[in-house]
């Protein structure tokens, strides 16, 4: 399986969000909007989510360990190179 970013929006207001972020899983199938926290220890990936009923359920979950990880690598990458960019404008 072959995963890619197609979009990152950098994203500060201190809330702990770095930036939302597009995934095209495959070349087939885009999932939007996961989004990059900033946490205590470190940074991790979000999956999509929606309000029901005042809490937040997941819309999409990875298979296993191996894909949330390969997943964060993604992310992360994209996202280095996105902060890159806008820093050296």
């Amino acid at each position: 399986m072959s995963i890619k970013v197609t979009r990152v929006q950098l994203y500060d207001n201190g809330s702990g969000v770095k930036a939302f972020v597009d995934i095209l899983f495959s070349e087939m199938i885009t999932v939007m909007n996961f989004k990059l926290l900033q946490g205590k220890k470190g940074l991790w990936v979000s999956m999509p989510q929606e309000p029901r009923n005042e809490e937040w359920f997941d819309l999409a979950k990875p298979y296993s360990k191996e894909v949330a990880e390969e997943i964060k690598k993604v992310v992360l990458q994209a996202y280095e190179t996105e902060k890159s960019k806008v820093g050296s404008v």
